[in-house]
């Protein structure tokens, strides 16, 4: 009998790729303005690189139905005679991969989207040769469906209070110009205006991604599916990103697990979430000591190493190989005190510094992993590199612990507020000249409410530079005058989350 898996049966560490999903288009492509299908094929790489991406870094990959069904990028590695179809049958056994429900209890009912007739046969003929480890929020059907609706409510929500943290959106969708920003600022109420007259005209409360795409990104007269952006509506580009990115993070969210971003695209930090509840009422922040937190961030520069020198050069079969390494086993151990630690210093005060550089080693020690159980062919020499972002209420200190150098953003001074939102994440990679290697991977570490936002931001960076960082400040004028700027890098209806 297949697993029914809930929630509660994950790793915290699981995650869910963006870049399965149907509208995932990186900003490279997207900047093309061409019609979904004649990107596929340059897309099907990229789709290919963050699934491997999601599997190579977590320790269990959750993936929607519809895309075994619909992604040759999943389903190339199952149709029969694929010469990785054991292989791919051994991770959904060892739970690696794992099939996430509607409403459906197992791949044999044929869903109401349109499919792709190979996916759909293939998935047909995994049933009984693999003990498939679904997933669903309930198996309980009226607790099922009040989970799922939640999704539902969680998007609208979100959708309905844009215009309260417009200014930040902009900033962080990289519009700068002071009239662009008026007239996103009227767009963001145009979208809450919209949303209003479709629950009216529908009877209902909630809005679908695929409403706002047909008003807001699509060519009139034409389906979402069908992937015809209209980049001469006003913000196509950066609603599509914004509408993308809140979608792709309320499944994860909804299951407490992780979100793999997609690579070249804006990161969570871009929705200013945590922005919009203090705008909403009266939150209580956190006491942090942030000094304390980040105090070990002085990380020797490493020597080159010996990578893959592409994701997409891997098979199946050499991630198998890298994820039953020790070095994958410490690599998750790093990852997970990185989430503990900082848990811990929000619930105790006491903060224990994060050893940055225990995870950058072990990080490291990985990709020499994964290149050892890969073809030689296809080795390189990579520098290793490391960041650390922090970003308080729209001030960000970028760390580059290797030079050490710190970069700050904004100016800690027009800090007013007595609580203010705070994100801090790590990003690992690799450089090869100057060109950033795919093998990369971005960890959220916080994201709260501080109590003594410019309290804190000034001792941390005093604490920074006293270990030995020398300080660049962004000669932006506007982002000073702004006081924040983030540039990207980087019950639903059942169409939406099938």
């Amino acid at each position: 009998m297949c697993a029914q898996l809930v929630s509660s049966d994950l790793n915290p560490l699981a995650s869910v790729p963006q870049g399965l999903d149907g509208q995932y288009v990186p900003e490279n492509l997207l900047k093309k303005k061409q019609p979904l299908n004649e990107l596929l094929g340059a897309l099907e790489k990229f789709v290919r690189a963050e699934y491997f991406r999601s599997l190579l870094y977590s320790p269990q990959v959750v993936v929607n139905r519809a895309y075994f069904i619909n992604s040759p990028a999943i389903f190339k590695d199952f149709i029969k005679g694929s010469d990785h179809r054991d292989t791919f049958l051994r991770f959904l056994e060892n739970k690696w991969i794992i099939p996430w429900l509607f409403k459906e209890r197992d791949f044999k009912d044929k869903p109401a989207f349109s499919v792709n007739q190979v996916g759909w046969e293939a998935t047909q003929d995994l049933l009984g040769e693999a003990d498939i480890p679904y997933s669903r929020f309930s198996w309980d059907e009226k607790e099922n469906i009040e989970k799922a609706n939640r999704l539902s409510r969680v998007f609208t929500g979100y959708v309905m209070r844009l215009p309260l943290v417009s200014d930040r959106l902009a900033d962080s969708l990289g519009i700068s110009d002071e009239n662009e920003r008026k007239s996103f600022s009227r767009k963001m109420t145009e979208v809450v205006k919209y949303s209003c007259d479709v629950f009216d005209d529908k009877k209902r409360k909630f809005i679908t991604r695929d409403e706002l795409y047909l008003k807001f990104i699509c060519v009139d007269g034409t389906q979402a599916v069908d992937g015809y952006y209209d980049f001469n509506k006003e913000f196509c580009r950066e609603l599509k990103l914004l509408f993308d990115l809140k979608y792709n993070v309320n499944l994860p969210d909804g299951l407490g697990i992780q979100t793999l971003t997609g690579k070249d695209l804006p990161d969570r930090a871009a929705l200013h979430e945590i922005d919009l509840v203090l705008a909403t009422g009266d939150f209580k922040g956190v006491e942090l000591d942030l000094a304390t937190l980040f105090g070990k961030i002085l990380i020797n520069k490493m020597n080159t190493a010996t990578w893959i020198n592409s994701i997409n050069h891997l098979t199946l079969e050499d991630i198998d190989k890298a994820r039953t390494t020790p070095e994958f086993g410490d690599f998750m151990k790093a990852s997970a005190d990185l989430k503990h630690l900082a848990e811990e210093a929000t619930k105790t005060k006491a903060a224990t510094p994060i050893d940055f550089e225990r995870y950058f080693y072990v990080f490291n020690e990985y990709q020499r992993a994964i290149a050892n159980n890969a073809a030689q062919r296809f080795r390189v020499e990579i520098q290793p590199a490391i960041e650390i972002i922090i970003n308080i209420g729209g001030v960000i200190l970028t760390l580059l612990p290797e030079s050490k150098v710190v970069k700050l953003l904004g100016t800690i001074a027009g800090l007013k507020e007595k609580v203010a939102a705070l994100t801090a994440k790590v990003i690992a990679t690799g450089r090869r000249g100057l060109d950033l290697h795919n093998a990369s991977i971005s960890r959220d570490i916080l994201k709260i409410s501080l109590l003594d936002p410019k309290g804190q931001a000034s001792q941390l960076l005093e604490m920074i530079k006293k270990s030995g960082y020398k300080l660049e400040e962004y000669k932006d004028a506007k982002a000073e005058e702004k006081g924040t700027l983030e540039k990207p890098r980087d019950y639903y209806e059942l169409e939406d989350y099938q």
